[in-house]
Parts: C-alpha cells; structure tokens; sequence
C-alpha cells in the first residue's frame, strides 16, 4: 500500500507544526526572509518530488529561500555562489559568504532528495545520506590541506559575481562592491582563519519515526564541527525566521 500523494498544503501544515517550535513563538520575519509566495510555490515543487536539478533551479531564481541556513541576523551575506568550485575536484551545490562578530565563514550546502530516506531500519545513515557525508568529508580534506588556496579561489569568484539585483547565468550574485568584500574579508581574518560551514539538506522531518528523530538529532550534536543536516521542513523554517541567538 503507497502513502497517499502530498499536496502543498500538507507540506506547509508540516513546516509550520509546533513540533518544531513553541506554539506561542514570535515569528521573527527579516528583510531576507523569502516570502510566503516563495514559501507557497516551493512547497509546491516539494510536493512533486522535484529531482536535484529542479531543486537547483528553484533556489537559484529564489536564493531568499537559502538564507536561513547561514549564521544568524547579524551576519552579512556579501556574495552567494551556485556550484562553487572546491580546488577543481568537487562542487557543491550552493556556497556563500558572511561576515559577523563570529569573523568569517565559507558556507557550503549539498542538496539530496526531498523523498529520500535518511535512515535505514538499524537507524545507520542510509545511503543517499551516507553519499552526501561522504562527499563532505572529501570537502573538507581537500580544503583542510588546501585552506588558503580554497579561499583566496572563492572570495576571488564572490568578487567577480554581478551586484544584486543582477545575477550571473546560474544564479549567483555579490551583495557588496568588490573591494567592500575584499577589504571586509581581510579585516575580520578570513583569510587567515576562516570558518568553513558544510550544510547537507535532505528528507522530511515530518517522515521519520521517534527513534529517527532521535537519532537525528543526535548526529547534528555529534558531527556539527564537520557538518549540519536540516531536513526541507527546518530549511523552510529557518528561511523565515533566520535565527537572532539568545544573547
């Protein structure tokens, strides 16, 4: 017997769910927040199981949807780059730059399918999980033996990215002038010591078991020095309501 097919309504209905916040929480909305059309049409494109490509696509032309996933509400995002090159051996599929009082961070982010499975039944990472962890971990070896090469390369295409409004052929952008991005960079150590900032986004959390959620959880308390998993759900939410930290 196959589960009943999910309407974008269903999916919103999982987003806004208080399993995943106080029911009575203030929705904190901020300027890049994507809108709730956005929010709507996404859903929509979740709901027929988008392929990875179709995903791509989507976020390029809406990148508000991607803000969520890096740092908090004061951090500035100077460029967002899709499918960045990491020393001409990998791509992720989206990365970024930011700046805050935290100094400087690379974001990297892998898209997996909205429908796959995260877990297997012995509750191991399943394999299209496993793929995508895998991948990080080359990543980050490669940038760990190669960091300043990594991100002179990076800063280097941020600064060479289009002023938003305006995008590149694929959908990438820079926030700031480039010599802003440059000397911004430099005075908070990014070239130095950056913080390198891997984000794997998968699956459904409104899918998984008790157990599964558990375990979830429990890998993203474990494994958050190397990467952090969200799954579409928590991408959504966070987008909304790009978190402030409590002071």
């Amino acid at each position: 017997m196959t589960d009943k097919p999910e309407s974008a309504r269903d999916i919103l209905d999982a987003v806004f769910s208080t399993a995943f916040a106080e029911p009575n929480a203030e929705r904190v909305v901020l300027e890049q927040s994507p809108s709730y059309g956005e929010i709507f049409d996404f859903v929509a494109l979740l709901s027929n199981e988008p392929s990875e490509e179709e995903l791509q696509s989507f976020i390029s032309s809406h990148p508000r949807l991607l803000m969520g996933l890096f740092g908090f509400c004061d951090d500035s995002i100077l460029a967002v780059i899709a499918k960045p090159n990491i020393g001409g051996h990998f791509f992720a599929d989206f990365g970024a730059l930011l700046f805050g009082q935290g100094g400087c961070t690379v974001a990297l982010v892998e898209l997996e399918p909205v429908n796959a499975r995260i877990f297997t039944k012995r509750l191991s990472p399943a394999r299209r999980y496993q793929q995508s962890i895998a991948q990080v971990q080359e990543w980050n070896d490669w940038i760990r033996r190669n960091m300043r090469t990594f991100v002179d390369d990076i800063v280097k295409a941020g600064m060479r990215l289009p002023l938003f409004p305006e995008t590149s052929h694929n959908g990438s952008f820079r926030t700031k002038p480039s010599q802003y991005i440059h000397n911004t960079w430099d005075g908070f150590e990014g070239f130095d010591d950056p913080y390198i900032l891997n984000t794997i986004v998968i699956g459904r959390w409104s899918k998984l078991s008790s157990e599964e959620r558990a375990r979830f959880i429990s890998n993203n308390r474990h494994n958050s020095k190397l990467y952090q998993t969200y799954t579409y759900e928590q991408m959504i939410r966070r987008g909304i309501e790009r978190p402030y930290g409590k002071w």
